[in-house]
């Protein structure tokens, strides 16, 4: 049954793009210098996911630069000590567009931690389900693959971990995080934050695909479709 009942209400409200500055510092002016270096860079391919991402940012100023395109500067953290210096910023889908929108940024604002944030299917939702929480230790790509002689494919995707630092935040991730319901019993949210997400170019939007993928995949759990 692939019908989706309505999503819980949200006990915040997300902006929209008439919230946010439209006259941006320039990236060397001393508004946004005094900005770096950030402790956390993210990164989003959609609206709704930047979104998401500005609304827990405060003291929010956006910069600009021809390197990399707009981005906004804030913290994380209390109301009262938000001290965690964050960037937010958008690249265009695919592999290639991520990768240059990663190192341009690390070369400007020498992030600590690199995070891509968004929406991903789910592999076995019996294990996984719409609204949980995936973060991924692994990455895993299906982009690369052999056609063999009788028909099948060989999948020769690479699977990278996050680095061993990451790995021990990880584990702790939940812990006293709740998520921003209305009504905390109107969705039982979980935290997967050990991981396997599969990576690729290719649109999965059908069952038969998605267990071709699982076949070749085994400990997949999350598949992101934009080639991050």
């Amino acid at each position: 049954n692939d019908r989706i009942a309505p999503p819980p209400e949200l006990n915040i409200t997300l902006p929209t793009a008439r919230d946010f500055d439209s006259e941006p510092y320039d990236c060397s002016s001393n508004e946004i210098q005094s900005q770096l270096p950030t402790d956390i860079l993210l990164i989003t391919a959609n609206d709704h996911e930047f979104n998401a991402c500005y609304s827990y940012m405060k003291h929010v100023q956006r910069g600009y630069s021809t390197k990399l395109g707009m981005v906004d500067f804030g913290r994380f953290g209390d109301q009262n000590n938000p001290n965690v210096r964050v960037a937010l910023m958008k690249c265009r889908q695919g592999p290639t567009e991520a990768l240059i929108a990663v190192r341009n940024a690390a070369e400007s604002l020498n992030p600590k931690v690199v995070l891509f944030v968004g929406i991903c299917a789910s592999m076995e939702r019996a294990k996984a389900k719409l609204g949980d929480v995936v973060i991924s230790a692994k990455l895993a790509t299906y982009d690369h693959k052999k056609f063999k002689a009788d028909g099948t494919v060989e999948y020769r995707g690479t699977k990278s971990n996050v680095s061993k630092n990451m790995a021990r935040l990880i584990l702790n991730a939940a812990h006293g995080w709740k998520p921003p319901l209305k009504d905390p019993k109107s969705l039982d949210v979980e935290v997967h934050h050990d991981a396997v997400m599969l990576s690729g170019s290719d649109l999965v939007n059908n069952r038969e695909r998605r267990h071709e993928l699982l076949n070749y995949f085994r400990d997949a759990l999350g598949l992101e479709m934009e080639g991050a």
